[in-house]
Parts: structure tokens; sequence; C-alpha cells
């Protein structure tokens, strides 16, 4: 029993190291692509300053510019110009800082494809708020710009993380010891207890990632760390070791009570051990299409349901939606004031007469659980557990929580990973393994799809109007290629997507993309003073096992309809390329 107690708790310390990691990748990701996401909005800001022998500091574009930045990105703190040789710090929000102060900034670049970035430590601006910033360097400019971070704002992203029940991420500076990020957000630049007992000493060994366990407030804390990144920042995630001991309570508890009926204990802590088994694969899993799959298992190897319904909960339009075999999402129910009668922590045992709309809508007429899933205090999901009798409630509760924690998980994981934030399709990363993947799939096609006209428009009109554009376009592509006839659809570049599809032969191809062309065009977008039509130039070629000669003459075909006046479809199969 003592071996079973100490190889349960290996497990779970070892499970909780595993996801402390994972969740310091998925922390690191995000706080990286905040920042990357500043470098075009720096190239933009700098110019519109013009030549800076001639750009007055006041200057007017500037100044309109920085506000609608501002306006825009509730991340942002402020924009602020800075002259190194007469050390002037000009802040948009006319929030200055002293010469002290900002001589006491340190800088450190930042590690990507584009050079000449920096990202600040962190530092506190006259109205109490803890900021950082990054900057770009360039020689033709005698004057730097700053876009400062209001770390409020920008991690508080991060705090759907967490290990087991009771574990944290946070995010210390190496440069002034301060928080960046901590769950509770008056911790913010306050200094970092557990840096200074002992994870400081280890960086100054020379180790960047390892493990550290530190006593603090009556509770022993384990976490893993990593301050191997280009941002001078310091990654901490873990749990208390309270939290992990949990797990074996169990074990200790059945020995004292049930010492006398050995084989009861052992068939007890056979079905736990087995169930936390098979809740880990939850957070092994890539998609949600696998993840339903896995939960449905679980429930038929632990309980005695006669069947469930997985629903996800969008709380941007209240709409439920499920999920079929080959991933697609359908919207079952929309419905505010039912999304705020459920609360966390609840497991309802209902029959039939008293279900709630959605379960009306999903046909559920016999008696069920109703088990509503959040992350925090977010509703992000309802799982209904057909059962004509009562079930555990340590069992459904166990599984509750693990199948929280691991789909909160795996929603921000796939989120950041496989998706485009702004049109919800598949991220050029995501298309290129899916082109891999079906590479050698008969009647399998690949189109490049670009907005006519995008790059003035974006110009002439502002980026909503632009962002109006993006969005109609992906609409459509989504509306016209759903699985299984659409393998991948995703958006690639500013104005760029691409579809990957099957089609009977290449005139079937070339209507599949009409089709959507035309959904595209009928689109209208109501601008000052004028209404935009929208266009789509569209190239496409069968892949036939090459992937990159695919793309190559997709892509030249494409050029080919821009050439002949846009708005239209033009294919380029490989036989008829090697033939001309």
């Amino acid at each position: 029993m003592l071996y079973l107690a100490v190889a349960q708790l290996e497990k779970v310390e070892t499970a909780a190291t595993e996801q402390s990691s994972s969740n310091i990748r998925i922390a690191s990701s995000t706080i990286r692509s905040n920042i990357e996401a500043t470098f075009g909005k720096l190239y933009f800001l700098e110019t519109s300053l013009g030549l800076p022998q001639t750009a007055p500091i006041g200057d007017r574009k500037f100044r309109e510019l920085s506000d609608n930045i501002l306006k825009r990105t509730p991340n942002f703190s402020d924009i602020v110009r800075y002259q190194p040789q007469t050390q002037q710090y000009i802040s948009s929000r006319g929030l200055p800082l002293s010469n002290e102060q900002v001589g006491s900034i340190k800088w450190n670049p930042i590690d990507s494809v584009v050079e000449d970035f920096y990202i600040s430590s962190i530092y506190q601006k006259p109205d109490g708020r803890w900021v950082f910033a990054v900057k770009h360097t360039a020689e033709r400019l005698n004057e730097e710009i700053w876009i400062e971070f209001d770390l409020l704002h920008t991690t508080q992203g991060l705090r759907d993380l967490k290990t087991l029940n009771h574990g944290y991420v946070f995010v210390v500076d190496r440069a002034t010891e301060r928080l960046v990020f901590h769950p509770n957000p008056k911790r913010i630049g306050s200094k970092s207890i557990s840096y200074h007992a002992g994870i400081s000493h280890q960086l100054s060994q020379g180790e960047t990632v390892g493990k550290h366990e530190y006593y603090y407030q009556d509770n022993f804390k384990i976490s893993v760390f990593d301050a191997d990144n280009s941002l001078n920042w310091v990654f901490i995630a873990g749990t208390d070791r309270h939290d992990i001991l949990t797990s074996s309570y169990q074990f200790t508890l059945t020995g004292v009570v049930l010492g006398s009926l050995i084989l009861l204990w052992v068939g007890a802590n056979y079905l736990s051990y087995r169930l936390n088994v098979s809740l880990s694969q939850l957070n092994k899993v890539d998609d949600l299409v696998s993840f339903k799959r896995e939960l449905k298992s679980i429930l038929d190897s632990f309980t005695y349901e006669k069947g469930i319904q997985f629903c996800l909960y969008q709380p941007e339009n209240h709409a439920f939606s499920t999920i079929d075999y080959h991933g697609n999402k359908s919207t079952v129910h929309c419905d505010k004031a039912l999304a705020e009668r459920f609360t966390p922590d609840t497991m309802a045992y209902r029959s039939g007469k008293y279900a709630d709309p959605l379960a009306c809508k999903l046909k559920i007429y016999q008696r069920h659980y109703c088990i509503p899933l959040y992350s925090r205090k977010q509703l992000v999901a309802v799982l209904y557990v057909n059962a004509n009798l009562p079930i555990s409630q340590s069992i459904l509760r166990m599984i509750r929580d693990y199948t929280e924690v691991s789909l909160s998980n795996l929603l921000l994981h796939h989120q950041l990973s496989s998706k485009d934030l702004m049109t919800q399709l598949d991220n050029k990363s995501s298309f290129n393994i899916a082109l891999e993947n079906y590479a050698d799939e008969p009647d399998t096609y690949v189109a490049l799809l670009d907005i006519d006209n995008f790059d003035h428009v974006n110009r002439a009109y502002g980026e909503a109007v632009g962002d109006k554009m993006i969005k109609l376009t992906a609409e459509a592509i989504r509306s016209y290629f759903p699985k299984p006839k659409g393998l991948c659809l995703a958006r690639i570049g500013g104005k760029e997507f691409a579809v990957l599809f099957k089609a009977n032969d290449v005139k079937d191809a070339k209507f599949q993309l009409d089709q959507c062309r035309i959904e595209v065009s009928e689109q209208a977008i109501a601008a000052p003073d004028i209404t935009l039509s929208l266009g789509v130039s569209v190239g496409f070629s069968q892949i036939e096992g090459e992937t990159d000669s695919a793309l190559a003459l997709a892509e030249q075909a494409k050029l080919i309809a821009q050439q002949l006046g846009k708005n239209r479809v033009e294919g380029h199969i490989k036989a008829v390329a090697q033939a001309s």
C-alpha cells in the first residue's frame, strides 16, 4: 500500500511537472506573439514620421496614428518618442518619465527573424501602472519610438493556465527582479519571493531551465522555471506540494478504514489508478474531435452512461455548438440567459421532464446529468450524460475537474498554435502540415486567393475596413468549403488565403472556386461616402504528390488571374504546364 502511494505520488508529480512545462511554453508563446505584433506598428509609426531632419516633434500625422493605435489596442499603455541626444521623453498620453527613470531602464535585443528590436525591463509610470516597452532602432532616425505595454492587460490572458487544481504561472523580470505577471493582479510590479528563494541562485550558476522547491505561506511549493529566452524574463509554473500529495491520501485512508477488506481495497484503488491514467490522456489530444472521443471512452469505462452530448459555448454570441466526427461545428441553440443560469462546480441530475432548453434541443428526454465546464469563471462547454441510475459523485467530480483543466488548455493551445486569431481559420503552419499530409491523396487541389486592391483600400479607408474585407472573405471560404470537402482552410498572409480541397476533376475544382469567388464579390462594405465591393483573384493547381511545384503553379495561376483583370479564377495543372 505504501508502495502504491509512493508510485502514485511520483506519477502525479511527473504529470504536474510536464503540465507546468507545457504551461510555460504556452505562456511564452502568448507573450511573444503579443510582442511581435508590435513590429509592424513600429514600422508604420516610423514611416509616418518622414525624414527625421524635417519632421517636427509634434508631428500631427504621428499623433493621429498613435491615438488610433492606442484606442484600438487595450494592451498598449503609451506610445513614446525618445531622443537619445537630448534625453527628451515625449509621451502620447502626457505621462512623462524623469531622466533618472529613463536611464535606469535596461534593454535586451529580441531574438527574431527581424533584427534591431529591443525589449525593456519593466518600470512604473506616473499613473502607477507597470509597463515594459518595445522599440526598433533605425539608423535613418535620430530618435526612438517606444510602444509601452500595460502589464495588467497584456499578461492576464495567462490566468487560465494552471497546474492540477491549485497551480499557478507567473513571470519575473530578471533585470528588476519584479513580477511581470501574477495570478493576483495586485502583485504585479512587486518583488518576487520565490525568485529570491533559490531560483536566482540557480540562474547565477548558469542553469536557465530547471526545477525548484521552496516554502511559502505554510505550504511547500514545487515549481519549474525557464529563463532561456531573449526577453530576459523567467517563466515559473508549479503548484502546492499539498495539491500533489492529495492524490495519495486515498491509499492511506483506504488502508486504515478497510484494512480487513483487502480485495475491496485493491479493486477501489485499481479503479482510481485506471481513471487517473485514462484522464491523463485528455492532456495528450490535439483536437476537439479526439478530446470528445477520449472523454466518451472514459465515461464508457468508468460509468454506466447511456450516451453523452458535448456542447461548446461561445460567449461572443452566446451560442451552444456540437461537433461532428469531421470536426465541423453546428450551432444548436443561442441563449444568454441559459448560460447565466449555469454555475461552476455543479452537477444536476434531472429527469426529462425538467430538462433545460439546450437538452430539449438535443432531444434528451431521459434522466441525465447536466455538467457545465468552466475555465476560471467563464463557461466553455456543457456535458450531458444520460444515466438511468445515479453515478458516483466522486468519479463524476474527478472527471469534471480533469476535463475542465484539459479542455481549457486545449482551447488555448489550439487558438495559439493552429488558428489565425482574426479569422479563426488555420494559420500558415497548420496549412503546411495539412499540405504534406494530403500530398499523395488523389483528386486533391490547392488554391491561393488574394483580395483584390486590398492595400489601396486599407490605406485609403483604414484598418477597420481592411479587417472587414478579410473577415468577409474568410466567412465565404468557410461557407463554401466545409469538411470533409475542405481539407484545410487557412489565412497565410495579410490578404492571402489558401484552400486545400477535394474535387472530382479540374472543372469541378474551378466550379467550386468560382462559386466561392461569386459569394465574395456579392459582399459590400460601407465606408465613408462610398460602398466598397469585394473581389478575389484565385489560382489553383492539382497536387499530385509534389507540394512545392503545386504551390508554385497555383501562385502562377493567381498572378495570371490578376493580370487578366482580377476577380477571376485561373487553373494551372502540371500536365498542361509541361506540354506547353
